[in-house]
């Protein structure tokens, strides 16, 4: 335990105090401002008590509260006065949204998705039944890691273009749950994960089933709010069995296939060998922040544009310098050592617009956020793209930027497709039943 931990411990108690204040003024913990305060109050208190080894600086955590105010204030002027009006409208009912063929996109963004690494295997001489031996995969798997760290790693096009519909697939799953719970939906729901579990066991990527679940859960909050307004719950009995069954399902996509394929042995892991990993890279991620803010909050280095934050801007800044910055995990002994590249959404931010920068783009998210959740809070669906990305932002700020990469972006894009055209479909549909 580092001697700044108790003064780390009291910063982070005054994260979870804004986060209650938040609460209370925004009258809702999925008000932005209050979301993003409650994530991160509660994944540094996680971290600090969970992982007291790993040193933490108290000048780190401080710019963690100095960035969640950012988005907090931001949250307030982007409200528009809404924040403190009394009008509080009633839930609507899911038919009063009009969602034309979504499970059938549904099921055609799961299998296009599952098409993504079918494609991968038969580029690379797989048959398709090599699924179904843990040897094979432990080979594909091993193949895949080296040459993706090679930098040898060149997926076809058509797989690269599939891979969109891995990442727009939970984010449909998502809204159906919400707006129509039959058993087959629910059923069709969960299955919205399963192309990302895919190109975990084939590529051992453990990024893709982070994203895809924090993509599900991000639209599964944000068609809440569209149907009960600022009315919906954040802690509720369901919303527990939910995330008692993703969080366990995303771990274990995370971890075990990293331990098992990687190396290319079709070996269960043990317990051991998976909670080092989660500890790592999961609560040591704030001790890898600490030690990228101490190394770079006092130079002047030259911002990177946007590169570490936001897929696809590194083919448009060639010449910018690339962060791949690792880092070990001080105060950790034994089974706790290790290094790490995660260093939380923070450092990407710094690193890319510098320490003021950083600061005002976070403003700028919390405005934009804050200004769609209310138009949401009024029931405009056309705004639910713009809050699941700012859901998803703040759930994955812990670990790294969920956009860094381009499939995310383009998922989100044929999300945001869909809500138009159902809108358009859906009002030219009236005017013609009027007329």
């Amino acid at each position: 335990m580092s001697d700044s931990w108790a003064l780390s411990l009291i910063i982070g108690l005054f994260l979870a105090m804004l986060a209650v204040f938040g609460r209370v003024q925004l009258r809702s913990w999925l008000a932005p401002g209050a979301f993003f305060a409650l994530v991160w109050s509660g994944f540094t208190l996680l971290a600090l008590v969970g992982a007291p080894h790993y040193e933490v600086s108290a000048a780190a955590i401080g710019w963690i509260f100095a960035s969640v105010l950012a988005v907090y204030a931001g949250s307030l002027v982007g409200a528009y006065g809404l924040v403190i009006s009394t009008r509080q409208r009633e839930a609507l009912p899911a038919t009063h949204f009009h969602f034309p063929c979504l499970h059938r996109i549904l099921i055609l963004c799961i299998l296009l998705g599952i098409g993504s690494s079918f494609v991968l295997m038969k580029s690379s001489g797989y048959s398709l039944t090599g699924l179904l031996s843990l040897d094979t995969l432990a080979k594909v798997g091993h193949e895949f890691s080296v040459a993706r760290y090679s930098l040898t790693d060149a997926p076809p096009l058509v797989a690269q273009l599939l891979l969109v519909l891995v990442y727009a697939s939970p984010l449909f799953g998502g809204l159906l749950f919400v707006l129509r719970p039959s058993r087959f939906n629910r059923l069709l729901v969960f299955l919205s994960l399963a192309p990302a579990l895919l190109v975990v066991l084939v590529q051992t990527t453990r990024a893709a089933m982070f994203i895809a679940g924090i993509l599900w859960l991000a639209s599964y909050l944000s068609t809440r709010v569209l149907l009960e307004g600022r009315a919906a719950r954040l802690f509720t009995r369901g919303h527990l069995l939910v995330v008692a069954v993703l969080i366990p399902l995303l771990f274990a996509g995370l971890t075990l296939p990293q331990l098992m394929f990687r190396r290319g042995v079709a070996v269960l892991p043990a317990l051991s060998d998976m909670a080092r990993v989660v500890r790592v890279d999961f609560l040591g991620s704030l001790s890898a922040f600490s030690s990228s803010f101490q190394d770079t909050w006092y130079h002047d280095t030259a911002p990177r544009l946007g590169i570490s934050t936001i897929g696809g801007l590194n083919r448009l800044f060639p010449s910018q310098p690339k962060a791949a910055d690792i880092y070990k995990l001080s105060g950790a002994t034994g089974a706790c050592e290790g290094t790490s590249n995660i260093t939380t959404f923070f450092a990407g931010l710094i690193g890319d617009f510098t320490l003021p920068g950083s600061l005002l783009v976070l403003f700028a998210l919390g405005l934009l956020a804050g200004w769609s959740y209310y138009r949401v809070v009024q029931g405009r669906k056309l705004h639910l793209p713009v809050l699941v990305a700012f859901y998803g932002i703040a759930m994955g700020s812990v670990l790294t930027s969920i956009f860094r990469f381009e499939s995310t972006i383009a998922g989100l894009l044929v999300f945001a497709v869909y809500l138009v055209v159902s809108k358009l479909v859906y009002s030219g549909s009236r005017r013609n039943t009027r007329e």
